[in-house]
């Protein structure tokens, strides 16, 4: 039986870093950094929605982030309609985020 990391980081089981079936939470976790360096290092008159799409794979339509801003498994992460997040999120989402509507 393959095992699915997000899973198992969701139920708080137990993973082994070095295992093969570990790969696919250290893709994503490089994949969002990557993607937070970016969104960190430009203008903020500039248009940062489309970095911040990629990193949650959602539209930024009702929602606004302000940088500086760190997170590591974006696809773990959901952020509903209407919620501003200030700077200096500092978010930890092996297990998942979800952050509701109109927080």
């Amino acid at each position: 039986m393959k095992k699915d990391v997000f899973e198992m980081l969701r139920n708080a089981e137990r993973v082994d870093l070095h295992a093969d079936y570990f790969k696919p939470a250290v893709d994503e976790m490089m994949r969002t950094r990557c993607l937070c360096f970016d969104v960190n290092n430009t203008r903020p008159d500039s248009d940062i929605n489309a970095i911040f799409e990629e990193i949650f794979n959602d539209s930024m339509d009702t929602k606004r982030i302000l940088t500086p801003f760190q997170l590591d498994f974006g696809n773990q992460t959901k952020v509903g309609k209407g919620v501003f997040i200030n700077h200096s999120f500092v978010g930890s989402a092996a297990g998942g985020i979800i952050i509701d509507d109109d927080v």
